[in-house]
């Protein structure tokens, strides 16, 4: 049924007679209490929720079961585009047995503010709450494993959101233009971050990123302007171009020996004041990863003995200033944050030379506390 539907909804595209979203309005099997419904197996009696409905107004609650026929289906899915430009839906119950939101299930529904994902569902598809800008909070259940591109795309009422531990994948663009986030935590599952996943976040200040995460993906952070502070783990080994563009609230960055490869216009439009790489042999990578300003204003730290090394090759002999950096000394200090507690006090912080130093000195530091133990990390 399903098959001979979709052949014809592709031969009316073909010769013009409709488009492949609005066509939807006008072919689905029944519609019980005023969704639209397809059916998916008549054998397994089960359905998904249909076409774009643009009349829908304020809450529906979808049922869990729906009769057709004096037959009773379950309801599995949300089909691809079933809520689609449905401005007047501002927020939806979906039932436990929806296991899949189809892709652009409820894009441009501008009017949607609150909507529960259940922890039957094991993937948020592409565009699924693509611009829905009024939406501010969203539950994703520890049973999603991925979330897909665009899915939260220019979602700018958003002011965090919550990757559960499960998930291993982020999309492209999955948070593109969510204005309204400051910050992310994203989970130690996570082994890719898709190309321009947090694009355009404009508010976000600073992002942790797990050690699971072997590569930044070209453009993530672009743009990022209130990005003051990121870490970039040592299991990273790439970082795509354009990754960190344009986040001229970035003062410092620390890049680990893992990373061999940077893509162009990494750091083009940062303001780094301090960039501190722990290559032995400097790296090749071209002439456009740091920006004119960065190569003027920004001190390169490199390992003892190596400066000569990086003042015979481009483009790291275009920094007016390189100073080396005993790393190897500083192996043993632990890089994480002591144990806390009331008694537990700063005794005293130097700098990476041994010199002591106030709280007020940016860089990388070495802090010494009242029960013994140390830390090492950059003071922003």
């Amino acid at each position: 049924m399903k098959t001979i539907r979709l052949k014809l909804l592709a031969l009316m595209w073909v010769i013009g007679i409709a488009s492949p979203i609005a066509s939807q309005a006008y072919y689905y099997d029944f519609k019980f209490d005023g969704i639209c419904y397809n059916i998916l197996s008549e054998e397994d009696r089960t359905v998904e929720v249909a076409e774009p409905y643009q009349f829908v107004k304020g809450h529906i609650s979808i049922s869990p079961k729906v009769i057709y026929n004096s037959k009773s289906y379950s309801v599995t899915a949300i089909g691809e585009g079933a809520f689609y430009e449905c401005s007047g839906l501002t927020s939806v119950d979906i039932p436990s047995s929806v296991t899949t939101i189809g892709d652009r299930a409820f894009i441009r529904c501008s009017g949607l503010t609150s909507v529960d994902i259940p922890s039957s569902v094991t993937s948020i598809g592409a565009s699924v709450f693509y611009d829905c800008y009024r939406l501010t909070s969203v539950n994703i259940p520890s049973s999603v494993t991925s979330i897909g591109e665009s899915a939260f795309y220019r979602c700018s009422g958003l002011t965090s959101v919550d990757i559960p531990s499960s998930v291993t994948t982020i999309g492209s663009d999955a948070f593109s233009y969510c204005y309204g986030l400051t910050s992310v935590d994203i989970p130690s599952s996570v082994t890719s971050i898709g190309e321009s996943a947090f694009y355009g976040c404009s508010g976000l200040t600073s992002v942790d990123i797990p050690s699971s995460v072997t590569s930044i993906g070209a453009s993530v952070f672009y743009d990022c302007y209130r990005l003051t502070s990121v870490n970039i783990p040592s299991s990273v080994t790439s970082i795509g171009e354009s990754a960190f563009y344009r986040c001229s609230g970035l003062t410092s960055v620390d890049i680990p020996s893992s990373v061999t490869k940077i893509g162009d216009y990494a750091f083009s439009g940062v303001g780094l004041e301090k960039i501190y790489c722990h290559w032995e042999k400097p790296i090749k990578i071209s002439a456009l990863v740091f920006g004119d300003k960065c190569l003027m204003n920004s001190i390169l730290y490199v390992p003892i003995g190596t400066k000569a090394e990086y003042e015979k090759v481009d483009p790291w002999r275009n920094f007016w200033n390189i100073e080396e950096i005993d790393y190897e000394s500083m192996s043993g200090v632990s890089d994480i944050t002591h144990s806390s507690g009331d008694d537990i006090e700063e005794v005293t912080r130097w700098d990476v030379s041994g010199k002591h130093v106030s709280k007020d000195y940016k860089g990388l530091v070495i802090v010494r506390y009242s029960d013994g133990s140390t830390k090492k990390y950059i003071n922003r």
